[in-house]
């Protein structure tokens, strides 16, 4: 067995633990570098390291706020809706309800939609509740919306067409077309096919809006530990505690969100005390969990980027 290395960056520092197959642990904190965080991730495994050969390191595992904080700091990509001709509203007009600390304030400002109402494209579908194809997607539209997306210079869409949870289809056949004009393309098919459009259609553009800057990030870090000798495949930790690969990650990069503090908190659940609170306080962000029985409590639903009528 080979040695596996966990990754974690935060607003402020940089944690690597090495971990060896006979259950030695080196640890590893540097200053992340904000201008170029895999700088200070390769100060951070080169320390952890030290004389051992780099390539006896069989596993990264990467968790990262940058997702998080991409979308607190407004550094997304500029995302292009694509949805079911007729529905181009359903994001601009947003839900009715407020969050909670908001709901009595009678000066209360809704934050801009996640995506510009002029970058909104309606394409020629219709797919019932239960599967059934209604209106054959019709290509040209799709091609139409596609060649606009790439006059207007958006690198990224989000495809979220009506009930695709029950039948992904045309949101396929759609995702390939745009592919041939748009460099970055996310379905909600594969990103959250659930009932409820609104929402559905949020966490599909927030994928496309951190989408590009995690595929980078992630190109980028493979491509510098090979430099140093490490060719172990990269996981990402997930916001729901699992770790994917970095390719996936890429694709669903809204599932990052929470990647950073859902480590801590799996920490937290395996520290020995079955009832706990785990407390995390970053550079830029601080969250909290509660462990009951050992297992973490769960949420299906959560809001992101701070106050407004998301959710």
């Amino acid at each position: 067995m080979g040695y596996a290395i966990g990754v974690d960056v935060g607003g402020t520092f940089t944690d690597v633990v090495l971990n060896g197959p006979d259950g030695t642990i080196a640890v590893a904190k540097c200053l992340s570098t904000h201008d170029d965080p895999i700088a200070g991730i390769l100060t951070g495994v080169t320390r952890a390291l030290g004389s051992l050969d780099p390539a006896r390191v069989t596993r990264v595992v990467h968790a990262t706020t940058l997702a998080t904080n991409a979308v607190l700091e407004r550094k997304g990509a500029r995302v292009a809706y694509v949805t079911t001709k007729g529905f181009r509203a359903v994001v601009p007009l947003g839900r009715y309800a407020r969050v909670e600390e908001d709901r009595y304030d009678l000066r209360f400002t809704p934050p801009p939609p996640p995506v510009a109402p002029g970058d909104c494209f309606e394409v020629d579908e219709r797919v019932s509740a239960r599967g059934e194809i209604l209106i054959p997607l019709d290509p040209a539209s799709v091609r139409r919306a596609a060649l606009e997306i790439a006059r207007r210079g958006i690198a990224s869409a989000a495809v979220c067409l009506l009930h695709s949870y029950a039948e992904p289809a045309h949101e396929r056949r759609a995702a390939a077309i745009l592919r041939e004009h748009v460099p970055h393309v996310v379905t909600s098919s594969e990103v959250w096919p659930e009932i409820r459009e609104y929402e559905r259609a949020t966490t599909t553009i927030m994928s496309a809006y951190v989408g590009p800057l995690m595929a980078s990030y992630l190109t980028r870090l493979r491509e510098r530990l090979a430099a140093i000798g490490i060719s172990a495949p990269v996981h990402v930790m997930e916001s729901g505690g699992g770790v994917v690969s970095a390719e996936l990650a890429a694709r669903r990069a809204v599932a990052t969100i929470e990647s950073g503090p859902a480590a801590g908190v799996l920490a937290a659940a395996m520290a020995g005390p079955p009832d706990v609170i785990s407390f995390d306080m970053g550079g830029t962000t601080a969250k909290a969990c509660v462990v009951r029985g050992g297992r973490p409590e769960i949420t299906h639903e959560f809001h992101v980027g701070g106050k407004g009528s998301f959710g």
